[in-house]
């Protein structure tokens, strides 16, 4: 008798162990989960702002001789890394401003890029596509650069320079790089900032540039 309620303790005790043992591995799975999530919200916000920074720059309509000089330079050592299919055309090396531009900035695309599988993960489609949004445009602005500069392509060249230079905060492209930095920001602020928040998608018309709230 004694030995069967001895066993009976035994077993409740170890059972009781791997209850707490259990509960203990779901309590620490969720807070490195949400310590991650937090870390990676920070993260991926921080490098969509210089993203769109980098946007918003490789587009400024000021081209300066410095500019021009940079894709002369580059212009050249493609010629000699591929003389049968880089031309040179002088009068066009202002083409490829931006295209250059968004070159020195290709470690902040590039890491944006990379966030790609952890957007799906902790946020799933919602934040990848964004993520693929804001590079679509990016290599927007570049095929625009060459199509511009070899003047080979039946699109408008005024078509063409609208996409690659604006001084308006309010053009198609600025406006599109807002909205989803804005989305992103509406979704990924309040994790960082400790609050809790399902995906919200943003209503592009609800919001300006300058933050106020559009008429309906």
């Amino acid at each position: 008798m004694i030995n069967e309620i001895s066993s009976v303790v035994t077993a409740l005790a170890t059972l009781s162990m791997a209850i707490v043992a259990a509960l203990a591995l779901k309590t620490w799975r969720k807070e490195f989960i949400g310590k991650k999530k937090i870390e990676l919200s920070c993260e991926i916000m921080k490098t969509v702002y210089e993203v769109q920074d980098a946007i918003i720059y490789a587009r400024v309509g000021r081209i300066s001789e410095l500019d021009i000089k940079n894709v002369e330079q580059w212009v050249e050592s493609e010629k000699i890394r591929d003389p049968e299919h880089m031309g040179v055309y002088p009068d066009r090396f202002f083409a490829w401003v931006p295209h250059r531009r968004l070159a020195e900035n290709q470690d902040k695309l590039d890491k944006l890029n990379n966030f790609m599988d952890d957007a799906c993960l902790y946020w799933g489609i919602d934040l990848m596509k964004l993520i693929y949004e804001l590079n679509h445009i990016t290599l927007k602005i570049r095929s625009s650069a060459k199509d511009l500069y070899y003047n080979d392509t039946c699109q408008d060249p005024a078509v063409l320079q609208n996409i690659l230079f604006s001084n308006n905060p309010n053009d198609e492209i600025t406006q599109k790089v807002h909205d989803i930095v804005e989305e992103i920001k509406l979704n990924l602020e309040p994790i960082y900032k400790d609050q809790q928040s399902k995906w919200v998608k943003l209503n592009p018309v609800a919001t300006k540039t300058d933050g106020t709230k559009a008429e309906k």
